[in-house]
């Protein structure tokens, strides 16, 4: 069974770099939501970057950082790795 809550990074998918922490009360679908189109229309530095990753023709690595039995130690554990 997949983990429901999670803090995870978005890594560069050539030099490995962590360019985003964000984290999930949906498992790995919140992190993939950050390749759909619809969510790329917002103007955001992190937008900026995976767009100019998937153009590239390669998709942006997901490392989970850290798996947390509830939102409460999710939100914490993000706000320490940022």
């Amino acid at each position: 069974m997949e983990p429901k809550y999670l803090v995870y990074a978005l890594c560069d998918p050539t030099t490995h770099e962590i360019r985003y922490i964000g984290k999930s009360c949906k498992g790995m679908e919140r992190p993939k939501e950050h390749f759909y189109k619809s969510t790329l229309k917002t103007k955001s530095v992190k937008n900026s970057w995976v767009k100019s990753v998937l153009s590239s023709g390669l998709v942006p690595e997901i490392q989970v950082l850290r798996i947390c039995n509830d939102a409460e130690h999710a939100s914490s554990s993000e706000i320490e790795l940022i």
